[in-house]
């Protein structure tokens, strides 16, 4: 496996194609974005804090993974903390703690986390970890041609309202299905705090299936990723 340190500017990554790759992300707060494009084999992004810049995960593999990552804002330009665009038997996010800020709908917006239209995923876990914002923690879909996030699996982790940051009220997390192709959800000791029970849905479309059931408020012990 090889291991690189990010620097904390804008930065695209290819990594190799004949090796696994983890990419440290360093002690200080980004001050631009990472666009990492896999090249059919593993990729770890761990250890730092995004300072509220994408993270974006592009190209193809077996597995994309998150790591002990932080994005600690709570003012400024509206954007996705962690995006996917490439094709991925799994992405997964642990031991993370993302700060959301996402603006008015109607304008350039941003939700914690999502699935972008042409990203193909067989499974998306978050577990371990504390997702604070005001708008979706997450947003997917499912294309008439089946791509998208076609398994979603929250473990372990919760989700918890950021008034501070609210310009508009939404849903927490949001998987928009398609007439053709079946999609899940999968919560499970998943938390939710979040202001009225009809802001809860997490599914959209008939061929969405949901497993489990939310825990409303804190979670007994406090966040999954403390701050």
């Amino acid at each position: 496996m090889r291991v690189i340190t990010a620097s904390p500017g804008y930065q695209k990554i290819v990594a190799p194609s004949d090796d696994d790759l983890t990419i440290l992300l360093g002690n200080q707060p980004r001050t631009g974005g990472l666009d990492v494009i896999a090249q059919g084999r593993k990729v770890m992004v761990r250890d730092g804090n995004l300072g509220g810049f994408l993270l974006k995960a592009g190209g193809f593999g077996p597995r994309f993974d998150v790591l002990n990552t932080r994005s600690d804002v709570s003012k400024g330009e509206p954007r996705d903390v962690f995006g996917v665009t490439g094709k991925f038997g799994a992405v997964v996010v642990d031991r993370s703690r993302w700060t959301g800020v996402h603006g008015a709908q109607e304008r350039t917006h941003g939700d914690v986390s999502q699935g972008y239209d042409g990203c193909d995923v067989d499974l998306f876990l978050i577990r371990r970890s504390t997702i604070k914002t005001a708008y979706q923690a997450l947003m997917a879909k499912i294309l008439n041609d089946g791509r998208g996030i076609r398994r979603l699996v929250l473990q372990d982790m919760n989700i918890d309202d950021e008034p501070t940051l609210r310009v508009q009220q939404s849903v927490a997390v949001l998987l928009m299905g398609c007439q053709k192709h079946p999609a899940s959800i999968e919560l499970r000791n998943a938390w939710i705090n979040w202001p009225g029970r009809e802001w809860h849905r997490i599914a959209k479309g008939d061929r969405v299936t949901v497993k489990g059931e939310w825990n409303v408020g804190l979670p007994p012990g406090g966040d999954f990723c403390p701050a």
